[in-house]
């Protein structure tokens, strides 16, 4: 979307705090959208760091996908579009939500403070060869996602659809998702569709 003066009230209404990318800043880190005015967007940094984005200026959508997992250090998250604020279109607390494989192997809800953004923002790594020195949950690609423990959940987007062995190399997935490409990290494993 582009802002001007013209359409300044638009923007503010889908950007005003929230996150967005804005490269000229970072092209890793996000920066809040704090004030939207006919002049421009007023924006700040994790830092502190304060900055003034003049119209015309084009924003980029955030958030392509409805959902994906992605890695943030030693974690998967999970960054979900809440569909009843989707018109919103930098990332909030009211139209995102992000999730991390809990200890009982369910998800959990995750605060999505700049740290999380952040990871978000990074440019994708995912786990390829998922062996028991992986961490402890592993983001697979954008769809997959596994707890890296025996007998740990595969998920893909935020369904459970399968077990897998680390040690054994070996993955029980449900045959209702047999049509779905497995990730680089499973697809040598044995794959058991029950």
């Amino acid at each position: 979307m582009i802002a001007t003066a013209d359409n300044w009230k638009d923007v503010r209404k889908y950007y005003e705090h929230t996150y967005i990318l804005v490269p000229e800043y970072d092209e890793e880190q996000a920066v809040y959208v704090d004030v939207v005015t006919p002049e421009g967007i007023k924006v700040k940094t994790e830092s502190g760091e304060k900055g003034f984005l003049e119209t015309p200026y084009n924003i980029v959508n955030p958030l392509t996908l409805r959902r994906e997992w992605f890695q943030c250090g030693d974690r998967a998250l999970l960054v979900q579009r809440i569909p009843a604020r989707m018109w919103r279109k930098g990332i909030s607390s009211e139209n995102t939500a992000f999730s991390a494989i809990s200890a009982i192997g369910g998800l959990a809800n995750v605060n999505g403070g700049w740290g999380v953004v952040n990871g978000f923002f990074r440019p994708k790594a995912y786990v390829e060869q998922l062996t028991k020195n992986s961490p402890p949950t592993c983001a697979l690609n954008n769809k997959w996602a596994v707890k890296n423990v025996a007998g740990g959940p595969l998920f893909l987007f935020n369904s459970v659809v399968g077990r897998v062995s680390v040690a054994k190399k070996t993955a029980h997935i449900l045959k209702e998702v047999k049509s779905v490409k497995l990730p680089v990290a499973l697809q040598d494993w044995k794959t058991i569709y029950v």
